[in-house]
């Protein structure tokens, strides 16, 4: 299905304004973050680099869950915090002085896959997954940026390779950059009318499960049902497979320590939660009236907002212009909003729809538009700054950007849904007054 395009970038990219102070600032990106990721590795010594940190700090976890599957402890991947103990002795240092209370979050399978590189020594293994990193999202990229030929070539390129929060990820050894990939790929797939495929390939992201299931349901409600057949049939796959390969008591410790990280007992940076959630609650004081109000306004405010907006897309499936794939970018932002634990590199999950955005046509919006593309831009670049903060201001600063990036792309149903509402309103005060005369 055909998307909604703009002027090719790739020809003019200098015509627009906007997008030429995001150029300089994507380029700035580039060379400021290449320069200081250079630098932690060439300057390291042994683990740690050169801001005193070990090398993708986040990749010990799963090189350390590695190394117990392959000692035969999976199940202790769970139980007792067993994994900040193995961190603490493969690694050492005041860095993992605070790994009490931290069991594994993935599942078994992810583990057991993790198993097969651990032979490699920690530094070799990062610089593998660094270049994977790299490769992964740049192709994600591609894939992105096919279902948007406007923004096809370098400039379009430039603007994603630009993004802050891929360098915060990079930096910390995260896995953003292979959860983008998978998304990019099935929205290339929806765009080229293979939906089925597409919930397929989606199901790979089972390491993850509130970025599988919600936006699955979503294209659900949204009508896309092919995809959400895939997804079922994929995530059903990958379960069979993780129950064959690694039992059932792995998997079910597996969930008791995703109950307990919903319940706040797993070691948890609250202070870089970006979630709605974490938003809420950081507002009130800490009795249990006023948490229990939060968590209540928390929950009713996102299921009306996720089931609201699937109506939505639902209703703006004829239009022409807009794809399956703008549904499947914007779930996947919209779960950036109510998950209840988004940490700032995930973030990064939402360049699929910044781009969907960039490439609306209406060029009686362009100056919103631009303005909304600054806005994510910045909002990725501070995320990482507000760990000192009492409450992070991420949540209600993508609320803004989501409803306005929802306006910029959807509008021309939105203005039918105000036209047929204002004459609505209209005939029902014709009809009242009519029966106040009588």
């Amino acid at each position: 299905m055909p998307s909604s395009d703009s002027t090719p970038l790739s020809k003019s990219p200098f015509s627009d304004p906007g997008l030429l102070l995001l150029k300089v600032l994507s380029l700035a990106s580039i060379c400021i973050f290449s320069a200081g990721l250079i630098a932690f590795w060439f300057g390291a010594s042994g683990f740690n680099a050169t801001n005193g940190r070990i090398l993708s700090s986040d990749l010990t976890q799963h090189y350390a869950a590695g190394k117990m599957v392959a000692e035969g402890r999976m199940q202790d991947l769970y139980r007792d915090s067993k994994l900040g103990d193995r961190m603490g002795e493969l690694f050492g240092g005041p860095n993992f002085g605070k790994t009490s209370g931290f069991n594994y979050l993935y599942p078994p399978l992810h583990a057991l896959m993790v198993s097969s590189l651990v032979t490699l020594p920690y530094k070799t293994f990062a610089a593998l997954w660094l270049a994977a990193s790299v490769g992964l999202y740049l192709a994600g990229a591609y894939f992105i940026l096919k279902c948007f030929p406007s923004l096809a070539g370098r400039p379009g390129l430039l603007f994603m390779a630009g993004l802050p929060v891929f360098f915060y990820g990079l930096i910390v050894g995260q896995n953003a950059a292979l959860s983008f990939f998978i998304y990019a790929g099935a929205a290339l797939l929806l765009c080229r009318n293979r939906p089925f495929l597409a919930g397929l390939l989606a199901a790979c992201l089972f390491y993850k499960p509130q970025f599988l299931l919600a936006p699955g349901v979503f294209m659900l409600l949204a009508g896309h049902w092919r995809y959400f057949s895939g997804l079922c049939l994929g995530s059903l796959g990958f379960l069979l497979l993780g129950l064959w390969t690694c039992g059932i008591d792995s998997h079910l410790a597996w969930l008791g320590v995703m109950k307990n990280l919903l319940c706040g007992g797993q070691n948890q940076i609250f202070n870089l939660n970006q979630s709605l959630r974490y938003f809420l609650l950081s507002l009130h004081d800490s009795s249990p009236t006023a948490r229990g109000l939060a968590e209540a306004a928390f929950s009713v405010f996102s299921m009306l907002l996720f089931a609201a907006s699937a109506l939505l897309v639902r209703w703006s499936r004829p239009l022409r212009a807009v794809g399956s794939q703008h549904a499947l970018l914007f779930a996947i932002s919209l779960v950036l909003l109510i998950s209840p634990y988004v940490m700032y590199y995930d973030l990064l999950l939402g360049a699929g729809w910044w781009i969907a955005v960039m490439a609306s046509s209406d060029s009686g919006l362009k100056l919103r538009r631009n303005l909304l593309l600054l806005f994510f831009w910045g909002i990725t670049l501070f995320s990482i700054n507000f760990e000192g903060w009492k409450v992070a201001p991420t949540a209600p600063l993508l609320l803004a950007w989501l409803a306005g990036g929802f306006w910029i792309v959807y509008q021309p149903r939105l203005r039918q849904l105000k036209a047929g509402c204002l004459e609505d309103c209209n005939i029902l005060r014709k009809f009242l007054c009519r029966e106040s005369n009588t």
